[in-house]
């Protein structure tokens, strides 16, 4: 269950290119032309960014207001957040990678009675914890991630320079410390 599937991002400095990003467990993009087929507009390029299991998919500006920064967060045990940036030479495919706060509690595919932090027996459906939301302040300085049935959130320092998230702190959304 992907919670955000697909966003769409102008090429800097061009007003005929967009990117779009398809996240269904992969991330697909691609290039449209809105001024190509006589107006109508056509497909130009696909291509395939990441393979992970991913969830959660946004952008925002970078400091320097030209560029795009995507953002994608995996679904793996130890979460990381790629972060792409698009300038107008096009998409970096080679990502800034930073390290999520909270470890997934559930595996991906597999055994279903792996450990809880190594510790406490899982009993929840493989993948059953792995769905959330990212969102970028519009300021551009921080992300926040949630865990949907975790009911956890996560808050990040995101430097729309660098493309590097920090983790601050997580909490829990019922319980917050």
């Amino acid at each position: 269950d992907v919670q955000q599937c697909v966003i769409i991002v102008p090429m800097p400095e061009n007003d005929s290119l967009f990117y779009y990003f398809i996240n269904g467990y992969k991330i697909d993009y691609g290039i449209v032309n809105v001024k190509g087929n006589n107006g109508y507009g056509s497909i130009i390029f696909r291509g395939n960014l990441l393979n992970n299991k991913n969830e959660a998919l946004t952008f925002t500006k970078h400091c320097n207001e030209r560029d795009y920064w995507i953002i994608a967060k995996d679904k793996s045990q130890f979460p990381k957040i790629y972060s792409y940036l698009l300038s107008p030479t096009g998409l970096n495919t080679t990502p800034i990678l930073s390290n999520g706060i909270i470890p997934n509690t559930y595996p991906v595919g597999g055994d279903q009675t792996g450990y809880v932090f190594g510790m406490i027996p899982n009993t929840y459906p493989v993948g059953g914890d792995q769905t959330g939301l990212i969102k970028v302040s519009p300021n551009g300085k921080h992300l926040i991630s949630t865990f949907r049935l975790q009911q956890k959130v996560e808050m990040y320092g995101f430097d729309n320079g660098t493309g590097i998230c920090t983790g601050l702190f997580s909490t829990d959304v019922e319980n917050p410390a």
